[in-house]
């Protein structure tokens, strides 16, 4: 009998360590068995219930450690049947290794991940809704559609270049929408540019090529542009004191206004009309197309008694302008003709119009 309070340990010995329990019968309630053979060892208890509980299988006839481990340590073998407490060591399994953690409770690849323990690479990952920022807040949320075969592509750019978002797909002629939320607007913090245009780099506006696009679209703006001009006068064959034009365009509408003002004494005027060059655009002989005048101004002018230094402007050519006069002089004549201009003094015309261009 053992001593008191002590366990007793019934030892035994079968063909097969590991299926055979010793019988209940043999056991009182708390006793220790253990089966030994060529095999290993299996330790076996008694409970209260009666029933014989195998507690410890050690079919190899491991050694284990004497003392504890420290915390977080594992038992591991030296492969000779001693075990030790290690400390876990983990470390990234090179460039090539993916590892998951699956349903079925075991490990598994990810296909088509790779990961140098820094940067995980994948290609075609699947993003189910959005990605988030640091904080976990939305920062690009994902539409799915099922049937789609167009997409967006994004480039960036290496040096003086613009990245680049791209629609691309399957369909040859492919739009990109953006679409604000509720009365939102879409803003860009300077110029937009149209057309393949560069956008200017000063303020903040709509840049258009400098060579207009034209739209067959009578709801499209396709052109706008400020300029100046230099004014001349047909026939003068001398110098000026001022050469000033200025316009604006904006689509085929075009807006002119500026002066011109002769050198006295340089030339003379040898075209019988001394009508208005140098325009900036081709201009349409439609009529009422045009709408513009002109007023003079010094003692060069002689135009006669019955009307004033001004008048309208019509159409003279693809980039000039008549002069044409309020009233009939004396000589019944409606334009401004060179008979009308002293070219030993100065001849100033200011002149302003609307009409439209050709394209």
């Amino acid at each position: 009998m053992p001593a008191t309070n002590y366990t007793p340990i019934q030892l035994y010995r079968t063909n097969t360590a590991s299926t055979t329990a010793p019988s209940g019968a043999n056991l009182n309630a708390g006793e220790l068995a253990i089966n030994y053979n060529d095999s290993g060892m299996i330790l076996y208890a008694k409970n209260t219930s009666g029933t014989v509980i195998k507690l410890m299988n050690n079919p190899a006839n491991l050694l284990y450690p004497t003392t504890d481990g420290t915390a977080n340590q594992v038992i591991k073998t030296n492969g000779s049947g001693v075990l030790s407490f290690a400390t876990v060591v983990t470390s990234p399994g090179g460039s090539t290794t993916q590892v998951q953690y699956n349903n079925a409770g075991v490990f598994g690849g990810i296909t088509n991940a790779t990961t140098d323990g820094t940067t995980l690479s994948m290609t075609s990952p699947k993003i189910i809704t959005a990605i988030n920022d640091t904080n976990a807040n939305e920062l690009i949320k994902f539409t799915a559609t099922g049937s789609a075969v167009n997409e967006i592509t994004v480039a960036n750019a290496a040096t003086t270049a613009n990245p680049v978002i791209s629609a691309t797909g399957g369909d040859t002629n492919i739009g990109i929408t953006l679409t604000p939320k509720g009365t939102g607007g879409v803003t860009t913090a300077n110029c937009l540019a149209v057309g393949g245009a560069t956008p200017s780099t000063s303020g903040a506006g709509v840049t258009f090529p400098a060579t207009q696009s034209a739209s067959s679209n009578a709801n499209t703006l396709d052109d706008y542009e400020e300029g100046t001009f230099t004014p001349s006068l047909f026939g003068w064959t001398g110098t000026y004191a001022n050469q000033t034009g200025y316009y604006v365009k904006i689509g085929r509408l075009l807006k002119i206004y500026g002066q011109v003002v002769t050198n006295s004494g340089t030339g003379t005027f040898s075209q019988q009309f001394p009508d208005l060059l140098g325009l900036p655009y081709n201009i349409t002989n439609i009529g009422n197309a045009i709408y513009a005048r002109w007023s003079g101004g010094g003692a060069g002018f002689s135009v006669g008694a019955g009307f004033t230094v001004s008048g309208p402007m019509d159409y003279g050519g693809t980039t000039q302008l008549f002069f044409n006069i309020d009233g009939i002089n004396n000589n019944g004549n409606s334009n401004l003709q060179n008979t009308m201009l002293n070219a030993s003094i100065n001849i100033a015309i200011r002149f302003e119009g609307t009409m439209l261009t050709t394209a």
